[in-house]
């Protein structure tokens, strides 16, 4: 269902009337999820481009896409618990628009780096400005999976503001129904550990923050009572009397500390990951503290950059970038 409109004025004043973008589980069950987005306020901003005036689009709860030539529009991002193998599909199952006419969007500069300054970054016009198509065209798309220690995961992204650069038209969606679904086949990220899992507190309250569809019943391999906090506690030699207060501390809030010298371990990246790993298998840990500088404990550098990657420590599973360990 859509609704044709010529005048600007009303795209401008259209988010005045609506609250922030809102999404709501219809259903879910272990393999499927059907959810729905209304959209809330579309924000606007002027910016000079190399073609003129035009807008850079934005709304509550959005983020933006940050193609870089690509029609500045935002995006909606959740993530969903999803089964412990198989790929997921995603369509549409219903939508309602409402296309705007005459609407300049300007191109997006892209992901810069916190040592950019945005405005030494020109405007550029990529080749979606030469498609009679609508970007970024597809209404809904699924991210590769990842598994967060008990949960195998798949980030949601929905596209509720659409843009022809060549009609200069708005399309903007006030609700968009999405229905998630297991297909089979063997998917990536396969939570196929035959470990027993236990949730505890600290992951029981990221996981109902993190996953829209959350459910407890829906995790295999799960036992009844509540896993109590452990933490791992690596330090070098001469740091760890200083430290015998702050374990007997931990320990006395429950949560069960232990101790080990660099001496027993390593403090090369490869000796330490070893070792948290192994730890980690056998004793479930939530907490992993690194004591000393970079000379006592040498950091790890994530893989394809240069620079130091504390939290790949707490990387137990998958090869994706969701810790199974906090790491501090």
């Amino acid at each position: 269902m859509k609704h044709l409109l010529t005048s600007l004025f009303c795209l401008l004043s259209f988010g005045a009337a609506l609250a922030q973008a809102n999404v709501q589980v219809l259903s879910k069950s272990r393999n499927e999820t059907l959810l729905k987005l209304e959209l809330g306020n579309i924000h606007k901003s002027t910016v000079s481009t190399p073609n003129g005036d035009a807008l850079v689009i934005g709304m509550d709860n959005g983020t933006p896409l940050l193609e870089a030539g690509a029609p500045d529009v935002p995006k909606f991002a959740t993530t969903l618990m999803i089964p412990n193998t198989g790929n997921m599909a995603v369509e549409i199952v219903s939508s309602e628009y409402t296309d705007y006419a005459n609407v300049r969007v300007a191109p997006s500069k892209g992901n810069l780096m916190r040592n950019v300054d945005p405005a030494a970054i020109p405007y550029r016009y990529g080749a979606d400005y030469e498609r009679n198509t609508f970007f970024p065209g597809k209404l809904a798309s699924l991210n590769q999976p990842f598994i967060m220690r008990d949960v195998r995961g798949q980030a949601l992204w929905i596209y509720p503001v659409q843009y022809n650069a060549v009609t200069k038209t708005l399309r903007v969606y006030q609700n968009i129904t999405v229905r998630v679904h297991h297909i089979g086949g063997q998917g990536e990220n396969e939570a196929v550990s035959g470990r027993e899992r236990v949730i505890n507190t600290a992951f029981r309250q990221l996981y109902q923050k993190l996953f829209l569809n959350f459910d407890e019943q829906f995790l295999t391999q799960t036992r009844s009572n509540e896993d109590p906090a452990k933490m791992l506690v690596i330090a070098k030699d001469d740091l760890i009397p200083g430290l015998e207060s702050y374990v007997a501390w931990k320990r006395q809030m429950g949560i069960h500390t232990t101790i080990v010298p660099t001496s027993e371990i390593g403090s090369a990246p490869a000796e330490v990951f070893a070792y948290v790993q192994n730890y980690y298998n056998e004793n479930q840990i939530s907490y992993l503290l690194l004591v000393g500088n970079e000379d006592a404990i040498t950091p790890m550098v994530r893989p394809g950059s240069n620079y130091s990657c504390d939290n790949c420590l707490g990387y137990m599973e998958g090869n994706d970038h969701y810790p199974e360990i906090f790491v501090g």
